[in-house]
């Protein structure tokens, strides 16, 4: 792109042919239009690669994230069917997510996370292909655990900080609860942590406007307790 912000075509500015194109946008629509200029492509066009690429959201599922701006794990589909999928851990150090099992066998399979103009997330693959076998996809082990806002509150930890003390319902009744602490980035469950095990609950967006919560599939080893209202303070 030049000073002028016109696009050129590189093949036919390779045979001392100018052909351009600039993004415009309507005041009124809000949408991007592209002005072409007069003159004729020289040149042959070339199959789109760049569609090839692109994972819709429909492809592929975020497991994991620490907040709502940073997934860490995907799984991507192998078909339409979502028979079978890879799964894709976040690398920082390449701002990817990359198939671990095809690192092991020296390749480098991994996509790149981008949002369309509307807010929708899209997968951009890189050219390599997988050299590990998709596994098979249990749609309940491996999709998040949701609740509602209704079935959870936030509350004052025992310092006195507010939205650090995550309590849980364990039925629409809302007599047993689970009590989660902030640690690191999200919510652990203290009575799981003490038998080793970790059970993450995540807060997703701003805490206020929050309508729901996102859960690990870990499931906890230790017993829920009695919810008394009186002891939790906002």
């Amino acid at each position: 792109m030049e000073n002028c912000k016109c696009f050129k075509c590189g093949n036919c500015e390779r045979k001392k042919h100018r052909v351009t194109a600039k993004v415009h946008l309507n005041n009124e629509t809000n949408e991007k239009f592209l002005e072409l200029s007069e003159k004729q492509h020289v040149c042959e066009p070339i199959k789109d690669e760049f569609a090839d690429k692109i994972i819709n959201s429909s492809d592929f599922v975020v497991t994991e994230r620490d907040d709502e701006r940073k997934p860490k794990k995907i799984i991507v589909f192998t078909s339409s069917t979502k028979e079978f999928y890879y799964e894709l851990n976040y690398t920082p150090s390449t701002d990817l997510f990359q198939c671990y099992p095809c690192s092991k066998r020296n390749k480098v399979v991994g996509a790149k996370l981008y949002k369309k103009e509307n807010g929708e997330e899209y997968l951009l693959k890189s050219k390599n292909e997988h050299v590990c076998t998709p596994k098979k996809y249990d749609k309940e082990k491996l999709q998040p655990k949701t609740i509602p806002k209704s079935m959870f509150e936030l509350y004052q930890n025992k310092n006195g900080k507010s939205n650090k003390k995550l309590v849980v319902f364990t039925s629409a009744k809302k007599d047993f609860v689970y009590e989660y602490y902030w640690q690191n980035s999200s919510f652990r469950c203290l009575q799981c942590s003490k038998q080793n095990k970790c059970v993450i609950a995540k807060i997703l967006g701003e805490i206020e406007n929050e309508k729901y919560a996102e859960f690990s599939n870990v499931e906890h080893v230790c017993t829920p307790i009695k919810f008394d209202q009186k002891k939790y303070k906002k």
